[in-house]
């Protein structure tokens, strides 16, 4: 299978189980995009990059979830 029609088959199915498993769809677009970016750098580069940018983007949506949650 060529690269990048996994990388695409995977960034939807990963925005889709967040989609689902968060009931939110208004992060569809950036789910797809952010997954379409870390398939590309686990494929241009290794498998650190990508995983620790998902690291920090799970760190970040936690955080301002605590946030809108919590302190607004």
């Amino acid at each position: 299978m060529n690269p990048w029609t996994a990388i695409t088959i995977v960034s939807i199915l990963f925005s889709a189980k967040h989609c689902v498993a968060d009931l939110v769809l208004t992060r569809l677009l950036f789910l797809i995009s952010f997954g379409l970016t870390a398939g590309w750098a686990k494929q241009r580069t290794n498998t650190e990059i990508s995983t620790t940018t998902h690291i920090y983007i799970n760190l970040i949506g936690t955080i301002y979830w605590i946030i809108s949650h919590y302190l607004v």
